[in-house]
């Protein structure tokens, strides 16, 4: 049975592919914090592409019973750069703000991640337009609190 950590992972990454249309990736068995994929792997990628990660906890225990946990959890979402931008089109900062709102709206759409946990809440985001020449990316981080029994995380 998976933990209720890797849950609320899996979850988060479930919530993020209704947005559509791009590359979903996870690392939760491996709990990594770096990107899962190398760089140049970008260039090969469906976008928007979006990555997954637990970034650590804080944990309290409220009693002999019960551990309350706040989860931190990253979510890395890169655009394509259009070789010949649209006119028209909107600039890619305004595309990367679109992607950050669709990123919100999806996992605010279940704070409780499948009944795993108390609340999301979206703390900090951070937004790189010259990352690559052809790729941007935003770092966008949420809290998950949840609770677990004692020595079951």
């Amino acid at each position: 049975m998976a933990s209720r950590r890797e849950a609320i992972l899996a979850d988060a990454l479930l919530s993020l592919e209704a947005i559509g249309g791009g590359s979903y990736l996870t690392a939760p068995r491996t709990r990594a914090r770096e990107l899962p994929v190398a760089l140049d792997d970008l260039t090969a990628m469906a976008f928007p592409a979006l990555f997954v990660a637990g970034a650590g906890e804080e944990k309290e225990r409220l009693d002999s019973e019960q551990i309350v946990s706040r989860l931190q959890v990253e979510v890395r979402g890169f655009l394509r750069r259009q070789a010949r931008p649209a006119i028209s089109g909107p600039p890619l900062s305004a595309q990367i703000n679109d992607l950050i709102a669709d990123v919100e709206r999806a996992l605010a759409a279940d704070e409780t991640r499948g009944q795993n946990a108390s609340s999301t809440t979206p703390v900090a985001v951070e937004v790189d337009e010259s990352t690559f020449d052809e790729i941007a990316g935003f770092l966008a981080r949420f809290e998950v609190q949840y609770s677990y029994p004692f020595g079951d995380p």
